[in-house]
């Protein structure tokens, strides 16, 4: 579709909740908190002039882009998800506006992907050579606003304390604006997303928004066995090392400790152990602090801890990080497959195995 017949959008926002961090929540989780609010938003329709809508000045959603969402125009954004999960999660319950399908979105972070470009919005500008660019300063300014500040001195520390003057406000507005400026002319200079490849999207969506339904019960008993099973180890190393290491955890004080005693091991990797182990002569202390290592780095209560982070709200985690490592969608040798760890539930539930041929797949679908 022809850039001039799309409405294209960007909101920023703010929330207690860590976002976009290798400790973060999903977006799904964001735009669901009580306390996620949306700041302001600014857009384009069609070839029109970029505006801007200013809800933390108590204006009202503008008109003509609800008229535009409910008349099925296409909405681009970079990262569309985030806008799809931003208006449905809080644009619809909060300020009335029509439900917005995923199937009326266009991503350019997708497009250019496809393209072999980088997902960022600046660095795919610099890779075909845009002139306009990112507000890079807008940036560091938008990273601020989006998360509480600590409370001063005479500000009740439980209450939620924001940067949120006026002039920081407009001037989130500019950034906001430049950025559907660049998503704009990056999206003009893009390909389109062939038949194929837009309903594999839409799958990967699908998939994603069902989630994997874990079973948090196991999953906090299994945290306490680990817990139970790291102070056990922790103690043994500690006694075997004469207190110069006390925890599991402490990888670089454990190589340091059987370097010493002759070793010369450049890292404590799974390979690495598992090669020295194999050494006869090795000395029993040392032979035992890396049998430690091994068993106690097989499992991890930080991992348990990621999962209910990521479930939290209904026990699914959907729409996990590209580099998260606990479910994967992914496509081999023609498929598409989606894999957890500790999944539960029956073929028509959240979390069951998924695997399907995606050609057959976009057959069925078109």
């Amino acid at each position: 579709m022809p850039t001039s017949e799309k409405v294209h959008l960007d909101l920023e926002s703010r929330s207690p909740l860590p976002f976009a961090r290798q400790n973060g929540v999903t977006t799904y989780q964001y735009s669901r908190h009580k306390d996620t609010t949306i700041l302001l938003a600014s857009y384009k329709i069609g070839t029109g002039p970029i505006k801007r809508w200013r809800a933390w000045a108590g204006e009202p959603l503008p008109k003509e882009l609800i008229e535009a969402v409910g008349d099925g125009m296409i909405i681009a954004a970079h990262n569309f998800f985030f806008e799809w999960a931003m208006w449905n999660n809080i644009l619809v319950p909060r300020y009335g506006a029509p439900v917005l399908p995923f199937s009326q979105g266009d991503c350019t972070a997708v497009r250019a992907a496809i393209m072999a470009l980088p997902r960022s919005l600046g660095e795919a500008c610099k890779a075909v050579g845009l002139p306009v660019r990112k507000d890079e300063e807008g940036k560091k300014l938008m990273m601020k606003m989006a998360k509480p500040r600590k409370a001063r001195k005479d500000e009740d520390p439980d209450s939620l304390w924001w940067h949120e003057s006026p002039k920081d406000l407009e001037r989130l507005g500019d950034y906001c604006d430049v950025d559907v400026e660049v998503e704009y002319a990056l999206d003009e200079v893009l390909e389109p997303l062939s038949r194929d490849e837009w309903e594999l999207w839409q799958m990967d969506h699908r998939t994603n928004q069902r989630g994997v339904l874990l079973d948090i019960p196991f999953i906090r008993r299994a945290k306490k066995v680990l817990a139970f099973a790291e102070k056990h180890y922790s103690e043994e190393l500690s006694e075997i090392t004469d207190g110069e290491v006390t925890a599991v955890t402490q990888v670089a004080q454990i190589r340091g400790w059987v370097n010493d005693r002759g070793l010369a091991l450049p890292t404590l990797d799974k390979v690495m152990v598992e090669n020295t182990l194999k050494d006869d002569d090795l000395d029993p202390d040392v032979r035992r602090v890396l049998e430690i290592r091994q068993e106690a780095g097989k499992s991890s209560v930080a991992k348990y801890t990621k999962y209910e982070l990521l479930s939290y709200l209904d026990h699914v985690m959907r729409n996990l990080p590209l580099s998260c490592p606990v479910i994967h969608l992914k496509c081999v040798s023609g498929f598409w497959a989606l894999s957890s760890e500790h999944s539960s539930g029956g073929s028509d539930s959240p979390g069951s195995s998924i695997r399907f041929e995606a050609s057959s797949m976009i057959t069925a679908s078109s």
